[in-house]
Order: C-alpha cells, then structure tokens, then sequence
C-alpha cells in the first residue's frame, strides 16, 4: 500500500510538469494553413469539356459499328440458307444411292434365308421322329420298373423331414433362451458385486476416526447430527451445504451438557464442534418459488433451529426469479449445492460430500442392491429352467434324426430302381419339347423369310423407277465472297470503336483526379485547424491544473505514511490466515487418499473374487455341455488326486500321477491328431448315392451332346456346300453383269472382278478393278464378309 502511495506522489509530480509544459507551449499566433497543390475549376472544366467530346466520339463509332454488324449478319444468314440447299440436295443424291444398293441387297440375303430355312425345317422334322421313338421305349421301361418296385415312402419321408425341422426350431429356441439367460445372470451378479463394494465402501466412509471415536464417547454427546437428521430424498446436498461443517457436528441435549463438555476437554488438543437438540420450533414465513428447509427435514428442534432461516431452491433460475422477494438474513441453497446468503455466495464444484450425504448415497445403494438381488435369484431359476428345456430339445432331435435316416435309406433303395429310367424319359421328352418348339420356330421363320423376298423384290422394283436428285453451288460462292468484305468493315469499325472507348476513359480519369486532388487540400486544411484549437483547449487545462496540484500533493504524503502502517497489519494476518489454511489442507489430503487407498484395494479384491468364480461357473458348463459331466463325478473322477490312465501307445505302460505340464504336451498332441484326422461326416453314404446317381445322368446326357453335335455338323457342311454353291452362281452372274454395264457407263474404259481366293469361296474377297478412259487404272480389294457392303465410286 506504501508503494501505491509512492507510485500516487510520483504520478502527482510528473502531472505537474506536464501541465507547466503544454501550459507554454501554444502559439496563439499559428493558424495551421497547408500549402495549395495549384489545380484550379477551370483545369477541371476544360478536362471534362474534353471527355465529353470522346464520348460524342464513341457513340458516333457505336453506331457505325452496328449498322456493319446488321450487314454482316444479314449475308451470314443468306449463306448459312445457301448451305443448307447444297447439303440437303447432297444428302438426296447419296440417300438415292443407298436406298438402291439397299433394296439390292435385302433380295440377295432374303432369299438365301428362304434356301436355309427350308433346309432347317426338313432337318428339324427327322430329328423329332427318332426322339418320339427314344421317349416312347423310356416309358414302356419305366412303368414295368415301377409295377415290379412298388411304391416308394416318400410320405413318411416328408413328415419325418417336417418333424425334425421342428424339432431342431425348437432346440435353437431354447439354447438362445438359455444363452440369453445366463447373459442376464452374469451381468446381474456383476452389478450386484459392483453395488456390495459401494456400499462397503460407504460404510467404511461413515466410520469415525480415533478422535472422532474418542469425542463421541464424551458424557453428554448423543450421536452426530447427521445421523439424528432425516432428509426428504433429493435434498440431502442443500441441506449438508446448507449446515456446512455442522452436518459432521456432535449433538448434545442441553447447554449445560454443553458447558460439561467443554470443561471436560480442558487443556485438550483438537477442535470439537457441538450442537445443541433441545430449542424451540420455528414456522418460517412461506416465499414464492421457493422450499422451507423445516418442510423436507425432521430432527431435534435445536438443529432444525439452525435451518429456520433457509430455504430451498430447484435451480439457480429459480434463485433468480425469487431474489428481490428474499429478506434480509435468509439463506437460499439450490439442490445442487450453491449457497446464496446477504454477504456469502457459495457455488461451484469440488467440495467434499458430508455425512449426511454418505448416509443418503448408501442408504439409496442398499435399495438398490436387494432389488438386483432379487432379480439374480429370479434369474438363476430361469436359467436352471432353460437347461432343462435344451437337454430336453437335444434328445428329441437326436431321436428325429434317426428315424430320418432309417426313411431315407428305404427311400433311397426305391430310387435307385427309379432314377436311372426316369432320368432316360426326362431327357427324351426334354429333347422332344426343345424339338418341337424348333420345328414351330424354323416353319415361322421359313414363313417369314418368304414373305420377306417377295417384298424385297417389289421395293427393288419400285426404287429403280424413281428419278435420281442433282446439285447447283453457284448461288453459294457468290454469297461467300460478300460475307467476307462486310466481315472486313466489321473488323475495321470495331477497331475505331476501340480507340475512342480507350480515350474516353483516360480522360474520364483526369477529371476524377483533378477533383480528388482539390477535395484532399479541404480536408487536410480542416484537420489543421481541428488540431490548433485542441492545442489551446489542452493548455488551458493545464493552466487549471497547475493551480490544484500543490493541494493534492500534501495530501498524498499524509495518505501513504498511513497506507504503510495499515499494510504492515494486513500482511502479518493474512501470514496466519495461510498457514492455518495450509494445516487445514494437509488434513484433508491426508484423509482422502487414506478413503482412496482403502476403496481400491476392497474393490480389487472382489473384482479377484468375482473372476475367479465366473471362471469356474464357465468350466463347468463347457464341461456339462461338451463332456456330460457334472462337478462332482469331474472332482470324483478326474480330479489332481486320481491317477491318470495311459494312453495306449504303448505296451506294458501304467497308469501315473497327475502332472500338470505332462498333460499339457498330451493334450496338445492329441489335438494335432484330431485336426489331421478332419470332421467326421455322417452324411458320407447319402452324399455318395446322390452323386453316383448325378454321374449317371449326367453321363447319358453326355452321350445325347454327342449325337446332337454330330447331327448338327453334318447340317454345318450341308449349309457350307449350300453356300459355296449360292456365292460362285452369284459372283458369276455379278460379274457378267459387270462386263455389260461398265463400258455402257464409262465409255472407252475397262473394268473387271476378280475372286482374291478363289479356292475358299467362304474366306475369299473381290478385287474390282477399273480403268475410265484417259485416267490410270485403280483397283479396289473388299471383302463382302467384312464390309457388308460393296465400294461406291463418284467421278
């Protein structure tokens, strides 16, 4: 405090000089005027007359600019119209000439597909007689093997198939009900656990120290306050906040069992706090928004005296809500624990739970444990039910399976007999239907491709009478050499439009920095003057505060010889104040990591028991479950005690003692046998029938390919032959027609076909060769096979 007053004095001496300073340092004589730049009204008139007359300019050039354009557009449009007239007479000449070799085209392929479907019908028919013949003798074989078999189980079959699927429904019901179960039971017992350790972790909490033990044995102390105080649930932390360290006080009956206590600790060391039971009751005036402390509490009237003046709130909304109706001296505590009182707010976390709150959390946890208690033993019952419905399910699926088996072997014998004459009636009649519908598609198809040669004729016909289109482009190179001396004076106007643009804007930037140059000179002339009067403003001022400072001066002396006495006091009490805040603190960490230690280690040591006994609840139901042994025959029998039997592998050996890691490198041996040996199967015999009568099937399915591909390679050659034939008698007529026609077309000019193989009349392609007259000779190879289509020329 002593510094602060020195700081004051310095600050009020360095004021004083700062004063006197700005006090002589205004002349009254300075204006603060700032030097002109020269731009005058006329320089911008003249600018801006000189702008106006570029945009005059520009507008002038616009307009040339469009009228050009509107030319331009105009014979770009009467072009574009000219191209379209040449392209679409174009496009009529070339669809003229695709229409006829077209309609050429589609009467060649329609009636080679009239040879080829009349081929296919004829074939067709024979191989659906010699079917009829094959699926009649299957059927004659039989139903003589069914008249000498007899009739197969099949119904007993079924129901025994549905009764083990139910029975396995069932079964899986139940394992999921136990699994399920057990689940809920385990985690039911780990609860119940986890709630055992807190409560015991309360209690231990709620024991009183040596000392705490020592002052409640004191004649005249009945107990603590906490425990003669019963909360309404829920406000067990405003009312411990509320009594603060009273909550963990001692209770005495009177005042002069009071005064005997303390006369009693006498020259004691340890503080001790007492409360007195016997006082008078109190009715607390009721406050909108707001609980009485007496309405949820009840206990000895000395202690409830002590809450009389405390009220209880749901949140600090409500706090706020009732604070301006709140007289002088009551206290509000929220649920959670903020205290609000005249001259004290007290709020926030971190502070240690009182008794009263133990007691509460423990007495909230017994509940909870002797529900879960009871909910385990409900549990447990279920899940001994559960077993006994699995066990039960179980026997009666290993009992459906068997007679399953037994139908399905005598099932089995009768299909053997069957199998292999159905699968030959199965194919034949198979065959017979993809036959049939074959011989309906190729006597549609012969239909059709009949139909579709004589229309092919008649378009042919039809298409040679129509006249061929011709081509005029005069009109167009007229018009094209328009648009390009209009494009010319477009692109020359642009170019003058351009420079009067860029003229323009240059001196429309003149003008403007022209008069941001004038506008900048007024507002610094301004700004010069603002500062000159607040220059004269400061130093009177200063004038005025150099006639109060010397009052001010000795003041500030008096004060700091003052403020360093009253600091030598405050520092020497709050020393005391930190070190008893210190001592407090020790304590409690002291206290706390005692409860720490003590609640972990009980914890582990359940936690140690809980797993051990999980552990072997697992064990034995693996071995209930794999093995069928229940815990006593597994103690009576193969316990460490029992001598263990050999294996067998070798002669002449006895049985040993048990010996842990021996049985280990046993076990482990063993089960490298087991995974070499694999998964039995007990469905191996089945499966093997099944297959054996797949392979016979398939077998003779197998020999039908055959013939069939044998039938259809002899249609292969047939249809080759038949084409070879069609394409020489074609080619040659082509080319006959050929030698006629050229010279009519080209007069004086020499032309020819030829064959590239001639000995594969299948693979070959055409050479046509051409000589017009007065032009060199060309040739052209193309292969119908690949292209589809035969070369167009043009001259």
């Amino acid at each position: 405090m002593t510094s602060r007053s020195g700081e004051s004095t310095s600050g009020s001496q360095a004021l004083h000089s700062l004063a006197s300073e700005r006090s002589g340092a205004v002349d009254e004589g300075d204006s603060g005027e700032v030097l002109s730049s020269g731009v005058t009204p006329e320089m911008i008139a003249a600018k801006e007359s000189e702008r106006d007359q570029a945009i005059t300019e520009m507008a002038t050039q616009e307009s040339a600019v469009g009228e050009v354009s509107a030319r331009l557009a105009t014979a770009r449009a009467s072009l574009a119209a000219l191209d379209q007239e040449v392209l679409s007479a174009t496009q009529a000449v070339e669809e003229w000439d695709r229409g006829l070799r077209a309609a050429q085209s589609l009467v060649e392929v329609a009636s080679s597909r009239v040879d080829t479907a009349a081929a296919d019908v004829e074939r067709q028919k024979t191989a659906l007689r010699n079917a009829t013949d094959r699926a009649r003798d299957a059927e004659e074989a039989l139903r003589t093997v069914q008249e000498s078999s007899g009739q197969a189980p099949d119904a007993v079959a079924d129901a025994l198939e549905k009764a083990l699927q139910e029975a396995e429904e069932v079964l899986a019901a139940a394992e999921a009900t136990e699994t399920d179960t057990r689940n809920a039971l385990h985690a039911t017992e780990r609860e119940r656990e986890a709630l055992a350790a807190t409560v015991a972790a309360l209690e231990l909490a709620l024991r009183t120290d040596s000392e705490g033990g020592d002052q409640a044995t004191l004649p005249g102390v009945t107990g603590s306050v906490s425990d003669a105080l019963r909360v309404e649930k829920g406000y067990e932390t405003a009312i411990a906040r509320a009594l603060g360290s009273l909550a963990d006080a001692h209770l005495v009956g009177t005042k002069k069992e009071a005064l005997s206590v303390v006369s009693s600790r006498v020259g004691s060391e340890g503080r001790i706090e007492l409360v007195i039971a016997d006082g008078s009751s109190h009715t607390p005036a009721d406050i909108p928004g707001l609980t009485t402390a007496l309405s949820v509490v009840t206990g000895p009237a000395g202690v409830l005296a002590l809450l009389a003046d405390t009220y209880v709130a749901e949140n600090f909304a409500a706090v706020e809500k009732a604070w301006p109706s709140v007289p002088r001296g009551v206290t509000v505590v929220t649920r959670d624990g903020d205290v609000f009182g005249d001259h004290v707010v007290r709020t926030g976390s971190g502070e240690a739970q009182s008794r009263l709150e133990l007691a509460a959390q423990r007495d909230a946890t017994k509940t909870t444990l002797e529900s879960v208690s009871t909910e385990r033993e409900r549990l447990s019952f279920d899940a001994e039910q559960a077993q006994a419905k699995r066990i039960a399910a179980a026997e009666a699926v290993k009992n459906a399976l068997a007679q399953l088996r037994q139908a399905d072997a005598s099932r089995a014998e009768f299909g053997e007999q069957v199998s292999r004459v159905r699968a030959s009636l199965d194919a034949a009649q198979q065959e017979i239907t993809r036959l049939g519908e074959a011989l309906a598609e190729s006597e549609a198809a012969l239909a059709n491709a009949t139909a579709q040669h004589q229309e092919s004729i008649a378009q042919w016909e039809a298409f040679q009478k129509t006249t061929r289109p011709g081509v005029d482009e005069s009109q167009r190179h007229d018009a094209r050499a328009q648009v390009d001396v209009i494009a010319s004076e477009e692109v020359e106007a642009r170019i003058a439009l351009e420079a009067s643009r860029q003229r323009a804007g240059a001196l429309g930037d003149q003008v403007e920095a022209l008069v941001a140059r004038v506008r900048d000179e007024e507002r610094a002339q301004e700004r010069e003057k603002a500062r000159h009067r607040e220059r004269v403003r400061k130093a009177q001022r200063a004038s005025q505060v150099l006639a109060l400072l010397p009052a001010a001066l000795a003041s500030a002396a008096a004060s700091v010889e003052e403020s360093g006495t009253a600091l030598v006091a405050a520092e020497a009490a709050r020393q005391a104040s930190h070190q008893e805040l210190l001592a407090l603190r020790q304590s409690e960490t002291s206290v706390r990591e005692r409860l720490t230690t003590i609640t972990d280690s009980v914890h582990s040591l359940e936690m140690q028991v809980y797993e051990k006994k999980l552990q072997r609840t697992t064990l034995l139901e693996r071995a209930r479950e794999e093995l069928g042994l229940e815990e006593d025959a597994l103690l009576q029998e193969y316990s460490p005690e029992q001598m263990v039997p050999p294996d067998g592998t070798e002669e002449g050996s006895e049985a040993t003692p048990f010996v842990r890691s021996e049985q280990e490198t046993r076990l482990r041996k063993a089960e490298r046998t087991l995974d070499q040996l694999g998964r039995v199967n007990p469905l191996a015999l089945e499966e093997f029938e099944a297959l054996e009568t797949r392979h016979t099937y398939l077998t003779e399915q197998l020999a039908d390919l055959k013939t069939t591909r044998s039938d259809l390679e002899a249609i292969m050659a047939e249809l080759d032959e038949t084409m070879h034939t069609i394409f020489a008698d074609a080619f040659a007529d082509t080319q006959k027609a050929f030698d006629e026609v050229f010279p009519l077309l080209f007069p004086g000019g020499t032309g020819s076909l030829k064959l590239t193989e001639p000995a594969d009349m299948l693979a070959t392609g055409i050479d046509v060769a051409v000589k017009p007259a007065g032009r060199k000779s060309s040739a052209c190879p193309c292969s119908p096979a690949v292209s589809g289509r035969w070369p167009r020329w043009r001259s």
